[in-house]
């Protein structure tokens, strides 16, 4: 990427889907985004807001564009990028604008593009907006399906997304904001049993899942082989 080129960071979605907050998250959480002059665009306003504090704390500048009139490349540079000069641009945008209408500036790369669903809700956008949702996720590389509480239906749903897009990748976030890539039926065991046996060839797959969802194995008896280094000759 040349000097000129400015990444940006795509979430897209239904309202109230969870942009705002896993956006939020990851500003928190993760250096390369938060204190690094980052410029968020948002198309809608949901439950949770960009409060004025939150984006000083983090050198996050928070611009709202609602009216579609204004979707131009001259508001996005003129207007945007150079009273800002951000690092990085995130846009968090509205499902029912595509993004490829819009006149972005030439100099916008795209890095990644995220789809977030309300799992309960899933099933219904599919059924009755199978193009919105075809449009949603065709070039999104991780599409994450949150409110999973006791939903069994994550399996198919993942199925669905990947008939519009093989290539794009699934996530699972529990009521708690737990979130995962697996599903219990992609484990090589089987996790109802009181007593779960880890192979070796198995077990980055059981440390990875226990890691990102340790309440499940709570009470269980498991099994593996391990190293424990002797410090006594040290």
């Amino acid at each position: 990427m040349n000097n000129n080129q400015i990444p940006v960071f795509l979430f897209n979605g239904f309202l109230d889907s969870g942009k705002t907050t896993l956006i939020k998250d990851i500003i928190e959480s993760e250096e390369a985004y938060g204190g690094h002059n980052t410029l968020i665009i948002t198309f809608e306003d949901g439950e949770v807001e960009y409060s004025d504090f939150w984006q000083e704390e983090n050198e996050v500048k928070v611009v709202f564009v609602k009216d579609e009139d204004n979707y131009t490349e001259e508001l996005f540079y003129y207007e945007l990028i150079k009273k800002y000069r951000p690092k990085q641009v995130v846009i968090e945008l509205n499902a029912f604008v595509d993004f490829n209408e819009i006149k972005f500036p030439r100099n916008f790369v795209v890095y990644q593009e995220i789809t977030l669903f309300d799992a309960t809700k899933f099933e219904l956008y599919f059924n009755n907006m199978r193009p919105l949702i075809n449009q949603l996720v065709q070039y999104s590389s991780l599409v994450v399906f949150n409110r999973c509480e006791n939903n069994e239906n994550l399996s198919r749903y993942r199925r669905n997304i990947r008939a519009f897009n093989q290539n794009t990748e699934g996530a699972f976030e529990n009521a708690e904001g737990k979130l995962t890539t697996l599903l219990n039926e992609d484990l090589p065991y089987d996790i109802t049993d009181s007593k779960i046996e880890i192979n070796d060839k198995d077990f980055p797959l059981w440390y990875l899942d226990i890691t990102e969802c340790f309440d499940k194995y709570e009470g269980k008896e498991i099994t593996f082989n391990g190293y424990i280094r002797d410090f006594t000759d040290e």
